[in-house]
């Protein structure tokens, strides 16, 4: 729909029913899985919705008035339903965008602990159950779930301040941090196995387990095809095959997508901005992500035929 709107603007606007499908559409892959950051989502949609204002509003100020009404209200009353669904079950965490500020903070206190000083240490030990505490570069999860909810909730503005302070003490760890905890995204060839830690890691292995729950059990009708899956999703097979290793890479998709991107622009092919450009900004805000697995990027993989045929054909049109 979104490359539908930007190649045949004329065909898309013509009826309400496309905008607004297009709305739905959206509000529900926002919703599909957030991780309760449904705020930041927020304004990632309303962001969007100003974009495509700024950009069509002479000509078709009509259908994206619908387009935005039908993605904010879809939006805000499931969030909103869903909410007094769920929350007497599992109330949301606080901390769950925190991956980064924790991955950030702790390895400054390991790498560099002469520049902190007895103030710091001491809010640092006040804010993390450093009895605990595990540092692992791929899997801020560790980091972030060692973080007091109490203290946190008691005095976030410290815990914000002291996180600034040690950032400009300590910029060379916290690049490093970052950078470690999301370079299985745009690292070429790069293998998936974020929740393999330290000292127990198996070469043979990823993270990936096969199993049912209980009281669940699992009848293997066709035994060599379950095998054959359980081979290329728990084990490290195709990933040993080189250049066809690189094709199931998310760092390679990554780069891919981008130098898609950089050859739309130079040969201004206007119409793949907003398609691709979407993604790639999704695809950017997952370097925040307190870990880099396979689920996350699989629009990556899915897109990657269009992209190509998209980008690459002679015609504008096609």
């Amino acid at each position: 729909l979104l490359f539908r709107m930007s190649t045949e603007r004329e065909k898309f606007f013509a009826s309400l029913r496309e905008p607004a499908l297009l709305g739905f559409v959206l509000s529900m892959t926002l919703l599909s899985r957030n991780n309760t950051s449904e705020v930041l989502t927020l304004l990632l949609l309303a962001g969007l919705n100003a974009v495509v204002w700024f950009r069509l509003r002479h000509k078709f100020s009509r259908e994206i008035k619908v387009f935005a009404a039908v993605n904010m209200s879809v939006y805000l009353s499931l969030s909103v339903i869903l909410s007094l669904v769920c929350q007497p079950i599992s109330t949301p965490n606080p901390l769950s965008s925190m991956g980064i500020v924790s991955q950030t903070l702790v390895r400054a206190n390991i790498d560099e602990p002469d520049k902190w000083t007895p103030e710091d240490s001491e809010a640092y030990n006040r804010y993390f159950f450093t009895d605990r505490l595990e540092y692992c570069p791929e899997l801020a999860d560790l980091t972030r779930n060692c973080i007091s909810k109490e203290a946190f909730r008691a005095d976030y503005i410290g815990f914000i301040k002291l996180w600034v302070k040690m950032g400009c003490k300590c910029p060379a760890s916290y690049a490093n941090a970052f950078f470690a905890q999301n370079r299985y995204m745009w690292y070429p060839d790069s293998l998936i196995d974020g929740y393999v830690r330290s000292g127990t890691y198996d070469s043979k292995k990823c993270y990936f387990v096969t199993g049912v729950a209980s009281p669940g059990t699992r009848i293997h009708f066709w035994p060599a095809l379950e095998e054959y899956y359980r081979t290329i999703s728990a084990d490290i097979s195709f990933e040993k095959i080189p250049i066809f290793s690189m094709l199931f890479s998310v760092g390679f998709q990554f780069w891919l997508l981008l130098n898609c991107f950089f050859y739309a622009v130079y040969r201004s092919k206007r119409r793949l901005y907003l398609p691709i450009g979407l993604i790639l900004l999704y695809t950017v805000i997952c370097l925040f992500l307190p870990i880099v697995i396979m689920r996350y990027f699989m629009v990556l993989f899915l897109f990657f035929p269009i992209t190509i045929v998209a980008t690459f054909h002679p015609k504008e049109r096609f």
